[in-house]
């Protein structure tokens, strides 16, 4: 697999993440969640999708000719 490629998904991956860890801090240090343990409820569930993002999100597979072009170099 072309090291591009891998490489703007690895970078997509890591916007997203932080994107949403960014919206999720910025929601439990507002005044909308009040009590610490609500807080730390915002952050514990701010963690999962992330986490499980990075896990799961695979590149896509190389086509027949990507894998004929590699081939070939």
């Amino acid at each position: 697999m072309p090291y591009a490629r891998r490489m703007r998904i690895d970078t997509m991956k890591m916007a997203l993440g932080s994107a949403w860890l960014v919206g999720l801090g910025a929601l439990a240090l507002s005044n909308l969640v009040t009590s610490t343990s609500s807080r730390v409820l915002v952050f514990g569930f701010g963690l999962v999708p992330p986490v499980i993002m990075w896990m799961f999100w695979a590149p896509p597979t190389v086509s027949l000719s990507e894998s004929i072009n590699k081939a070939r170099d």
